[in-house]
């Protein structure tokens, strides 16, 4: 594993590169509502997802990408991370999940959108 970390964290940094560059462009975003209406609409190409973080609501429709607070005591509630991940894959987008420390975000997500 040693010998592969270098070539790994390589990646993370480029990956955050492409997403700030995305996002300058207008052509990326951290911004929970407005990733989550591009993963409905398919626009999402990569998707990067915090390790470990839990975000307490749920895509309610899958039209307007529109999302509400959950309680994830409730074994029928996934987070929202979890929930955007499976629609990106669904859609042929790629996921990613970053250690919090190379996150380029607060949010707990980051997305680079295809147009």
């Amino acid at each position: 594993m040693e010998i592969m970390e270098p070539e790994y964290h390589l990646q993370l940094d480029n990956l955050v590169d492409r997403f700030e560059q995305a996002k300058a462009h207008g052509n990326g975003s951290d911004d929970i509502k407005e990733v989550a209406i591009a993963a409905v609409e398919g626009r999402v190409d990569t998707l990067i997802i915090e390790a470990n973080r839990m975000i307490a609501a749920r895509i309610t429709n899958l039209v307007t990408g529109n999302t509400q607070k959950k309680d994830l005591q409730n074994p029928k509630v996934d987070d929202l991370l979890d929930d955007m991940g499976e629609l990106v894959t669904k859609m042929g987008g790629r996921v990613m999940v970053f250690p919090t420390d190379k996150m380029p975000s607060g949010t707990g997500l980051a997305a680079i959108f295809r147009y």
